[in-house]
């Protein structure tokens, strides 16, 4: 299963990935973290934590527990390839087998459209 911090580009996503690393490096969570791979954090409870770019075919075939929706207003809105409708519907199928799935979305203020 993974937590999926879905972001705007690839850039983004690395920026993202550091974040959370650098959280996960701190004393009160050090012992949670099995591996830290390139794009991948992998927890000692099978959890894995992964940041990705806005697109999608990131989230496909993946069993997705919790995902996070990053900068989501600056997305590409309804009619784009890679619409923010359309990996939001990418997200709910990898979640369809988890009861209790979260999907969270942030953004700064930006435009009144879109999911």
């Amino acid at each position: 299963m993974r937590v999926l911090l879905i972001s705007t580009d690839q850039d983004s996503a690395r920026t993202a990935f550091g974040y959370v690393a650098a959280i996960l490096e701190r004393p009160a969570f050090r012992h949670k973290v099995h591996r830290v791979l390139a794009d991948t954090i992998i927890l000692k409870s099978g959890i894995e934590i992964q940041c990705v770019p806005s697109t999608k075919t990131a989230p496909r075939g993946l069993m997705v527990c919790c995902a996070v929706m990053d900068e989501l207003a600056y997305w590409r809105l309804h009619g784009a390839v890679n619409s923010d409708e359309e990996i939001q519907l990418a997200i709910r199928r990898g979640q369809l087998l988890i009861p209790d799935a979260k999907i969270g979305k942030i953004s700064t203020a930006y435009a009144q459209a879109g999911v």
